[in-house]
């Protein structure tokens, strides 16, 4: 009997990607139910790529997802094998879709799941709604979370010091009173850049890569960022100074020693969140931007820091990671992830 796996293609890709990658090898063929507007941004195409599928051989049903009628037509005169058994995603889609797809599915050899947002795991909806529910084993990397974005990317390959060197810059910033004209005392002008942000960059590669045990391919730096399908979206901020995965989720960084040369300069910190804000809405809902900064924050009023939680809460930002967060020896981005 042969298998079909179908997915309802939507705005959201990755519980697609990750029930397409974590059933590999228990069906012998798919078929995507989409939308015009889900075709023409790339949607298909995107899911395709990160799961190593090539693009456009995917059978598709394309729908009008606000017509049951529509729908309703285009399963039952789409060439279905006989004696096929389906499992059907159900994750995607308006409402309208979902129980017209559900409706038509809802029979005797068809498994109907449901992926919960945020949660690594699938439901079964039909025919055992109370079944428990089945954890995905699959992870995705850095490259696979953003190709199923329809965003490439390069990334920094070469780092200028090793960990333990970093480790001693850190501290000799410190113990120089955090002033960054002092840094690189003893070094040739061409480091000036270096010591003026790139040295932190690559200090807190190594030190999340550790702090949470990731995989080579789970963590990138120096990330320039290309949307192959809408290069507008992008054109304004193309650049990501710590982008990993852990857990299907997505986190990006951006990695500022010091916000203004002394005193933390408030209009900086809004334009670097504001930015940050702006890239983070290409990547779903499974997306966590951070700000990670020598600066201290706590050194401003208390309606000052009012004031940066609430523009944080607004603009989806996380937690601004400070000086006194990174000088805290039990400090670990455990903690806040």
């Amino acid at each position: 009997m042969e298998s079909i796996l179908v997915s309802i293609i939507s705005d959201q890709t990755i519980p697609n990607l990750l029930i397409i990658k974590e059933l590999s090898g228990l069906y012998d063929r798919q078929v995507f139910i989409s939308t015009p507007r889900m075709e023409k941004e790339g949607k298909s195409r995107w899911i395709e790529n990160a799961a190593s599928v090539a693009p456009g051989t995917t059978e598709r049903i394309v729908v009008d997802e606000n017509n049951w009628t529509d729908i309703n037509e285009k399963l039952t005169n789409f060439n279905w094998p006989e004696n096929a058994e389906y499992a059907v995603n159900l994750t995607g889609g308006t409402k309208v879709m979902t129980l017209a797809i559900y409706q038509y599915f809802a029979k005797p050899a068809s498994h109907v799941i449901y992926v919960p947002i945020g949660k690594n795991c699938y439901e079964e909806l039909y025919p055992n709604k109370n079944s428990l529910t089945v954890p995905i084993e699959t992870r995705l990397n850095v490259k696979e979370y953003l190709i199923a974005h329809g965003i490439s990317y390069t990334q920094k390959t070469e780092f200028k010091k090793r960990f333990d060197e970093l480790k001693k810059i850190f501290k000799s910033y410190k113990n120089k009173g955090y002033n960054i004209d002092n840094l690189f005392d003893g070094y040739p002008a061409e480091w000036k850049n270096y010591f003026t942000g790139e040295w932190f960059e690559e200090y807190l590669f190594y030190f999340i890569k550790k702090d949470l045990t990731l995989d080579q391919d789970d963590i990138v730096s120096g990330v320039k960022l290309n949307h192959n399908e809408n290069q507008y979206s992008l054109k304004n901020d193309q650049e990501l100074d710590i982008v990993f995965t852990r857990n299907n989720e997505l986190y990006i960084l951006e990695a500022k020693v010091s916000i203004g040369r002394k005193d933390l300069k408030k209009d900086l910190l809004y334009q670097i969140m504001f930015k940050l804000s702006a890239v983070n809405k290409n990547f779903g809902l499974r997306s966590h931007p951070y700000v990670v900064t020598m600066a201290n924050t706590e050194e401003r009023s208390k309606d000052f820091q009012t004031d940066l939680l609430r523009k944080a809460r607004v603009l989806g930002i996380k937690k601004i990671v400070d000086r006194n967060d990174l000088n805290n020896r039990n400090f670990s981005f455990k903690q806040i992830i």
